[in-house]
């Protein structure tokens, strides 16, 4: 909730109000990750965990990677689209305030592209099983050690 705080940025927006969203934004962040987190993991047998966790951390840092340079890309496009808008209705603000006021509206689409993606996901958690720990299944070649280990 705290993402629709960075959709209606202005050159006027508080340092405090900045912060306090972000803050927010950021404390949100970690209290749903940790669950999901968790779901996805449940789903593997113990003596996957560790591959399990480094797959998810793996697939973390390479998503933030992707994402941060798509937002950036959204950002840059929006902000040269929106500079040029200003351009084309002959604002008669100084290149500096139009560069700026486009910037700001270029953050504020790719907040709103977040919000999009945040969307997505909060729909897709929805499908999420619930389980405890996944068992682990007894091979054969399981069986014959406790056998050998009871003898």
């Amino acid at each position: 909730m705290t993402t629709f705080g960075f959709v209606n940025l202005t050159d006027s927006t508080s340092y405090t109000f900045l912060v306090l969203m972000s803050t927010g934004r950021r404390f949100g962040m970690a209290m749903f990750l940790m669950p999901i987190t968790t779901a996805g993991l449940n789903q593997l047998p113990r003596r996957l965990n560790a591959h399990g966790t480094a797959i998810s951390n793996t697939i973390k840092q390479v998503a933030g990677a992707i994402g941060t340079s798509l937002l950036v890309t959204i950002m840059t496009t929006r902000t040269k689209t929106h500079l040029l808008d200003m351009i084309a209705t002959g604002s008669t603000a100084s290149q500096k305030h139009m560069a700026m006021e486009a910037s700001i509206q270029g953050i504020n689409d790719a907040y709103l592209v977040i919000i999009g993606i945040g969307i997505v996901g909060l729909l897709l958690s929805f499908f999420i099983k619930r389980t405890g720990q996944a068992e682990e299944e007894e091979t054969g070649t399981t069986t014959n050690l406790k056998v050998v280990l009871e003898t």
